[in-house]
């Protein structure tokens, strides 16, 4: 699990490349490893709209900051609900499919945030 320690920082719309982009700059200089970067905005597909960064703290932690404007984390609030659902033993694939709809619904009223396509997604 890569999530096990995981950071969630806000940022708006016009600012969120600029403060991920800051963010993996100070952690690199202070000697963490960036073990990838996951931008979610990416693939048009999925429903849950993010930047993900994986490092490694210089003692060898692992840990996840995950990159959200305040609208993009109300929608992974309201989609966790669903997606947890759709995670249920014996759910039938008729209700799977409409808690993933709902889940895609959701998430199509976001904004794009300024430049999101500049932040490329990576791993080492």
């Amino acid at each position: 699990m890569s999530d096990l320690v995981r950071y969630t920082q806000l940022s708006n719309q016009d600012n969120i490349v600029e403060n991920v982009t800051q963010t993996i700059n100070k952690l690199s200089i202070s000697g963490y490893t960036i073990v990838e970067v996951d931008n979610k905005y990416l693939n048009s597909k999925k429903p849950y709209k993010a930047v993900h960064i994986q490092a490694i703290s210089t003692n060898g932690q692992s840990f996840e900051i995950q990159f959200h404007t305040p609208e993009s984390y109300d929608i992974k609030l309201k989609n966790h609900i669903l997606y947890q659902e759709a995670r249920k033993p014996g759910i039938t694939k008729e209700r799977k499919k409409e808690l993933m709809q709902q889940m895609k619904n959701n998430s199509y009223v976001l904004t794009t945030p300024k430049d999101i396509a500049k932040l490329t997604s990576w791993s080492n």
